[in-house]
């Protein structure tokens, strides 16, 4: 029954209170389509307590901007995966490719598509009325060129902006974009260094990683706060000549891949920092190859 239930929606148009249940089949097809301006999408699982906390919030959310015409409110759930060998549960279903793509780390996560294939995570209050107060900010007609439903704080950054190359709007959007993704990669860091070190010694008293812990979340706190003018970037970039190629390079990086020595053509820098430097192999002293020499002879 859920399955017929999926797929029919896929068929609603966005004029009717449509909740849409996204899977690989019907994710890109919808969430990046032309008509749709923006998506703000939760990836969640049935099990989770805190999904379950937030399944009445969100379903405020749903029943607020379901007949949106401009953006797409649905849901990923993250246990509806292809069979895994040995898995438990309804089916033996594994993970949902879609939550690792988009780096669902931990559930239930909230993510927000506003052109580009990028997604970004949603860092605010999980209460209905900032969620739906954040919906209707990615559903509004707000541009540089189109100013009617703009709040004073995008207006002020879009004079700011405006008068900017698109090569120093790019410079400025990537590093904002990557301290804030850096910032959350330190703190899934930090959470396994400690589980790890848990393990080893359940009385192990974990001050050490106190003061990281808070500076990686103190980091991660400020990316959210410059998320609106990162969004107000986004826009003029849109509008510029040459924008567009700008904003699929940035799409382009991923801290998570740059961490564990892959990223995109940015390497070291993010957007444009040039390619890695490659490494350079270690050369045996003259002491240690003498050394072996003689106790051959």
């Amino acid at each position: 029954m859920r399955l017929c239930y999926a797929a029919c929606l896929v068929f609603l148009p966005l004029t009717s209170a449509v909740v849409y249940e996204l899977s690989e089949d019907n994710f890109e097809r919808l969430v990046f389509r032309p008509s749709t301006s923006a998506a703000f999408i939760k990836f969640y699982a049935p099990w989770c307590g805190h999904c379950q906390k937030l399944a009445p919030d969100w379903k405020k959310v749903e029943k607020a901007h379901g007949k949106s015409t401009s953006l797409l409110v649905g849901s990923v759930d993250c246990s509806d995966g292809p069979p895994q060998p040995g898995a438990g549960g309804p089916g033996g279903g594994g993970r949902n490719p879609l939550c690792d793509k988009y780096k669902a780390m931990s559930l239930p996560t909230l993510m927000y598509f506003t052109g580009g294939k990028k997604g970004f995570t949603y860092e605010g209050n999980k209460t209905s009325d900032d969620l739906i107060a954040f919906a209707q900010e990615l559903s509004s007609t707000c541009s540089p060129s189109q100013l009617d439903e703009c709040t004073d704080a995008q207006k002020a950054w879009f004079e700011e902006y405006a008068p900017m190359s698109v090569e120093e709007l790019k410079t400025k959007a990537s590093d904002l974009s990557m301290g804030g993704e850096m910032a959350k990669m330190q703190m899934m860091m930090l959470q396994m260094q400690m589980q790890e070190a848990y393990q080893k010694d359940k009385n192990m008293k974990m001050d050490a990683y106190e003061g990281k812990m808070k500076k990686a979340g103190e980091e991660i706190d400020k990316s959210w706060e410059e998320s609106g003018s990162l969004r107000a970037m986004r826009m003029v970039l849109k509008e510029k000549d040459g924008g567009a190629a700008a904003l699929t390079e940035l799409d382009s990086f991923d801290a998570m891949d740059m961490m564990m020595g892959g990223g995109m053509g940015g390497g070291r820098g993010g957007p444009g920092g040039g390619p890695p430097k490659p490494k350079k192999k270690k050369k045996k002293k003259a002491k240690k190859a003498a050394a072996s020499s003689k106790d051959e002879v």
